[in-house]
């Protein structure tokens, strides 16, 4: 469960709500599988995989690219936001306010404005929901910002990725903070296990998948 790892990372008085939320969400049903609609249009269109993605670690290309039948997911078209960083294209939509205030909060977002080509796999404010009770909220507080850096850090990779450079094949990549991604395009795309909801929203310096659970840093 999430809460095995989280608990490397979060100081000891955040244990308690992290543990009994937990319990809650065991009781009443998973917690990942909740689906956002996001305001841009979904395309059901397959896409061809490309060249193999720069400077990853390790990349297996399924053969041919062909998966079968039931390959298809619901991947989704290209969006361009011209002339603004991954910041200000992150900030065009309310669904990732809370990303946006976890990475100023983390001191990382004169970072991620500089940086001249990254990638982020932008969790929604349903993935920080996930977290239960106050553990966000004590998150946002100086003291435990080293944790949170970890935590945003763990969804940036320092290069540009597109959808097609991760289709039809198995990619790790690793992560700002030394975190190993794993992503799997045997059907649709799938970052350590959690499926794309967008892809390809590209910015100036970079491009954002959004994903619907937050991935757990290396502790």
């Amino acid at each position: 469960m999430m809460w095995n790892k989280f608990q490397l990372l979060l100081p000891a008085g955040l244990m308690v709500a992290l543990v009994a939320g937990m319990m809650f969400a065991s009781s009443s049903g998973s917690v990942v599988e909740v689906e956002q609609e996001l305001p841009i249009r979904a395309a059901l269109e397959r896409r061809p995989s490309s060249q193999a993605v720069p400077g990853a670690l390790e990349e297996e290309i399924y053969p041919g690219g062909v998966l079968g039948p039931l390959e298809r997911e619901e991947d989704t078209d290209t969006v361009s936001t011209p002339d603004m960083d991954v910041i200000d294209a992150a900030s065009k939509f309310e669904k990732f306010g809370m990303f946006v205030k976890a990475a100023k909060a983390a001191g990382l977002i004169d970072e991620l404005r500089s940086a001249e080509s990254i990638t982020i796999f932008m969790p929604t404010n349903s993935a920080f929901a996930h977290l239960p009770g106050a553990v966000f909220e004590e998150l946002l507080k100086p003291e435990n910002r080293a944790t949170l850096r970890k935590i945003v850090s763990a969804h940036i990779v320092p290069e540009k990725v597109v959808w097609s450079e991760l289709f039809g094949r198995k990619t790790r990549l690793t992560t700002i903070g030394g975190t190993v991604l794993i992503a799997d395009g045997a059907k649709g795309v799938r970052v350590n296990g959690v499926r794309l909801e967008l892809s390809d929203v590209l910015a100036t310096n970079g491009v954002i998948h959004v994903v619907d659970q937050l991935f757990t840093p290396t502790a």
